[in-house]
Order: C-alpha cells, then sequence, then structure tokens
C-alpha cells in the first residue's frame, strides 16, 4: 500500500468521524436551543403575570386610599402585614403608570 492510499484512508477515516461528531454537535446545539428559548418563554410569562397581579394589587391599595379615604398606613395595616408603606407606594405607581399609558394610548389613536 502507498503511502498516497495511507494517507486517504487516514483523511477518510478522520472525516468520516468527524462528520458524525459535527452531527452529534449539531443535534445537541438544538436541543439547547430549544431549551434555551423555552426559559426565556417562562420568564417573559412570569413577569407578566407578576405585572397583572401587581397591577391587581396596586389597584386595590388605590382603592383603599382614594375611595375608602384610608392613609397609605391605614391601608397597609388592612393587608396584614404582607405589604410595606414603600412596596405599597410602588404598586400604586405602577396603576398610575397604566392609567397614563393607556391616556397616551387612546390620545395617539384619537390623533
Amino acid at each position: 500500500m502507498s503511502r498516497r492510499q495511507d494517507w486517504s484512508r487516514a483523511r477518510r477515516t478522520a472525516l468520516d468521524g468527524q462528520s458524525t461528531w459535527r452531527a452529534e454537535r449539531k443535534a445537541k446545539d438544538d436541543r439547547c436551543s430549544a431549551l434555551g428559548v423555552q426559559v426565556v418563554m417562562a420568564l417573559r410569562e412570569r413577569d407578566a403575570w407578576v405585572a397583572e397581579c401587581e397591577q391587581r394589587a396596586g389597584q386595590a391599595l388605590a382603592d383603599l386610599i382614594e375611595l375608602e379615604g384610608l392613609s397609605a398606613g391605614e391601608a397597609v395595616r388592612w393587608c396584614a402585614g404582607q405589604v410595606s408603606v414603600a412596596e405599597s407606594a410602588r404598586l400604586r405607581r405602577t396603576v398610575t403608570e397604566a392609567r397614563t399609558e393607556l391616556a397616551a394610548d387612546i390620545s395617539d389613536e384619537l390623533s
């Protein structure tokens, strides 16, 4: 067997092995990509759900203060220690910001 034939066989063997490895690597990359997308989607769903829950909590706190005439401290006391005055203010700000965004969107649509 000539040296050239040895080299050709060695090259073919190496390329076949590399081809198998590349296919395995691509399959793994595809699986990792799909799992990464699942993580990001789950986190976005969580963030949307948290935002919705915080919006409802903020609205309820705003109602305690605006409709029921309570102070922020009194409203917080009605929440059985589950929210601080500072957290209450942040939650109520989310309601105010949402109202402002909605008003801006409506204004833009009417323009």
